[in-house]
């Protein structure tokens, strides 16, 4: 009797151990950061690709993190930059 107790027992902890370890992973979308290239860039802004090289080499483009020799944007980088260079009708450009 004392043997079933103690495989009953162990079970239990088992059990209790693999909800504790195991844990939900966190699923695909949850995990990636969405970065834009060029590309993507020239599709929103209108503005050809090969102009953010410039506006990089230049410094007056919208910030970038470079991945090995790949430059990528922050969606929030490229809205900051936009808003930066919003004019108003009237002001001096």
């Amino acid at each position: 009797m004392p043997l079933e107790h103690d495989a009953h027992r162990f079970a239990i902890t088992r059990l209790e151990f693999l909800s504790v370890t195991h844990q939900p992973k966190r699923t695909h979308k949850e995990r990636t950061v969405k970065l834009l290239s060029k590309e993507d860039l020239e599709v929103m802004t209108g503005i050809p690709a090969r102009t953010f090289d410039q506006y990089a080499y230049r410094g007056i483009g919208p910030e970038y993190v470079k991945l090995g020799r790949h430059r990528r944007y922050r969606p929030e980088a490229v809205e900051a930059w936009v808003n930066a260079n919003t004019h108003r009708v009237g002001d001096a450009a």
